[in-house]
C-alpha cells in the first residue's frame, strides 16, 4: 500500500487519515476491500482490477478466496463509486498491471492531473529497456478508463542552410 496525498489548500502530511481517502486504486478485488476497511468512506472513489492475486494460503488450499462478485457487491456497498478496470487479461502475465491502474487513474478524470503530465513523468523515471512495455500499459489503462491519450506532437526539426 502507498499513499499519495496532495492539496493546494493546506499542506498535509505523507499519510492519509484513516477514513479520508478520496480515491483508492486497487490491484485486485481483497486489496481494494481491504483498504477501503481503514481509509475509505462513503464518498471513496475505488477503481479496482476485477482479477484475483491469490495470496500463498489460498493456492497452498489453507483458505479459500471468496466469489469475485461477492467482493465486488461488498465494494459497492461501502462507497460512492466502484470503477472496474480489466488491468490483467486472461492469459496475460500482469507484469504492468501496476501502470496500467495508475493509467486508468490518469484517464478517471479523478485527479486534477493531466495525462500528459504522467505520461511524462513516465518517460522521466522509466529505463529505456523497460519504457516501451509502461507506455503502452499506462495508455492501455487511460484508455480503459474512457480517457483519451495523448497523441505526441511531432518532433519538429530545423534544415540547416
Amino acid at each position: 500500500m502507498s499513499h499519495v496525498r496532495f492539496s493546494g489548500k493546506a499542506q498535509c502530511g505523507p499519510l492519509i487519515p484513516e477514513g479520508e481517502a478520496d480515491i483508492i486504486v486497487g490491484l485486485e478485488p481483497i486489496e481494494a476491500l481491504r483498504i477501503i476497511a481503514d481509509y475509505g468512506n462513503p464518498g471513496t472513489r475505488v477503481i479496482v482490477s476485477p482479477r484475483p492475486i491469490y495470496p500463498i494460503s489460498v493456492l497452498s488450499g489453507q483458505d479459500k478466496y471468496p466469489p469475485v462478485e461477492e467482493v465486488m457487491r461488498e465494494l459497492g456497498g461501502l462507497v460512492a463509486e466502484v470503477r472496474v478496470v480489466k488491468a490483467i487479461e486472461e492469459g496475460e502475465t500482469g507484469l504492468a498491471a501496476n501502470i496500467v491502474m495508475v493509467g486508468a487513474l490518469a484517464g478517471s478524470g479523478l485527479v486534477p492531473i493531466e495525462v500528459k503530465n504522467f505520461e511524462e513523468s513516465i518517460r522521466e523515471i522509466m529505463s529505456h529497456r523497460d519504457l516501451d512495455l509502461n507506455l503502452r500499459a499506462f495508455k492501455k489503462g487511460v484508455e480503459l478508463a474512457g480517457g483519451k491519450v495523448a497523441v505526441p506532437a511531432p518532433v519538429k526539426t530545423r534544415m540547416r542552410k
